[in-house]
């Protein structure tokens, strides 16, 4: 006997459910593991990439961990707004003996460093950019700034490989560094 086969209706939301945890599976994965990856890959040829909020620090972080020669950064923030993990970061590469540049706001207060540990060349300046800008080895560097300045927006950010604009973003360091106050503590 070929009976016909029994088919039972499915609360078309509970498919959409199933969909929705997987989505939110796979974007969790792509999130932990594959940025990993992305962040293991050498990077050695030309490309930009742009970053957002946390991804900006991530990026900063893994760039002070590749610097082999020189760290230059524009900080737009005081030393006590930048958060542990960077100031870990620019730690870490002045013990390994890299060449670490900070160019901080010339404001009223003084500075408090006490969450940097190792030898830095600071300076003060009161021409600021509203970007912040962190270049390592003349050639890898990133620009971020708040997408709407002074304000509490997403922090968005272009990282780039790129030795010939590295070399510019050096000038313009260069540039300001060479203008401003030594800092004394």
């Amino acid at each position: 006997g070929n009976h016909p086969k029994s088919y039972y209706p499915i609360d078309p939301r509970e498919i959409a459910q199933k969909r929705l945890k997987e989505v939110e599976e796979a974007t969790a994965e792509a999130q932990s593991n594959l940025y990993q990856l992305y962040q293991s890959k050498k990077v050695d040829y030309l490309e930009t990439l742009t970053v957002k909020d946390m991804e900006i620090l991530s990026q900063v972080v893994s760039m002070c961990e590749r610097a082999t020669n020189t760290i230059d950064v524009i900080a737009s923030l005081l030393p006590s707004e930048l958060p542990s993990n960077v100031c870990r970061a620019f730690s870490d590469a002045s013990r390994r003996g890299i060449k670490v540049r900070l160019l901080f706001p010339k404001k009223s207060t003084t500075l408090d460093l006490s969450r940097l540990e190792g030898f830095f060349e600071i300076r003060l300046t009161s021409a600021m950019p509203p970007a912040g800008v962190i270049l390592v080895d003349d050639k890898e560097f990133c620009v971020g700034g708040l997408d709407v300045p002074d304000s509490s927006n997403t922090l968005l950010g272009m990282w780039m490989n790129q030795p010939e604009l590295g070399r510019l973003v050096r000038l313009i360091f260069d540039n300001i560094y060479d203008t401003s106050d030594i800092y004394e503590s």
